[in-house]
């Protein structure tokens, strides 16, 4: 638990009753008010959708969809991390571990492998940077990171792969989340953007 002068802290991790709520909620919010925005302001774009509040967006782990002048459109993925920007890495989610499911679902695929979007919006609000790029360049770029990961190893006779990029986050009481940190240099293609607030 994070320790605050006030009666009214709000827990992060594995104090949180909900792995989306309170302060993890309210920044999420943020960042995604913060790209939609931005994301309509575009030259190219007649419209965007909020999607967060619809069921079915909600399961394809999908934030809005933006319509373009030409007639076509995409469903964004919005993600907010105060460290981006900062580290050079993004974060890739490999797995959701439910500790109280039936073990048929005890495992479930992270949302870069199971987002339903065309396009991933990856915002650093405290580095005022936003990170564009499509489903197919953020799971290449993991793919890249493993290949590489798994010619050091052999290079160096190694019958493993010992990384520090690999972190297990206790989301909540009942989840945690198996992450990957993966360098931006692994994502080819991928569009950055300064000074987005």
């Amino acid at each position: 638990m994070i320790s605050s002068p006030s009666d009214t802290a709000v827990p992060t991790g594995a104090d949180k009753p909900r792995s989306y709520a309170g302060d993890y909620m309210a920044r999420g919010q943020a960042g995604e008010a913060v790209v939609m925005r931005w994301l309509a302001a575009q030259p190219n774009v007649a419209s965007v959708e909020d999607l967060r509040q619809d069921a079915a967006a909600q399961r394809d782990d999908v934030d809005c969809r933006v319509y373009f002048a030409d007639g076509r459109s995409l469903l964004v993925e919005i993600k907010t991390d105060d460290y981006l920007g900062r580290t050079g890495n993004l974060v890739f989610e490999m797995a959701r571990i439910n500790h109280t499911a039936p073990l048929e679902h005890l495992v479930t695929d992270g949302w870069s492998l199971r987002s339903a979007a065309d396009l991933f919006a990856f915002y650093g609000p405290r580095a005022e940077r936003l990170y564009l790029l499509t489903a197919v360049q953020l799971r290449e770029g993991f793919r890249r990171f493993m290949v590489a990961g798994s010619r050091l190893s052999a290079e160096r006779g190694e019958r493993f792969i010992a990384t520090d990029s690999l972190r297990l986050i206790p989301t909540d009481r009942g989840k945690s989340t198996l992450i990957f940190y993966i360098p931006e240099g692994y994502f080819e293609g991928m569009k950055t953007y300064t000074g987005v607030h």
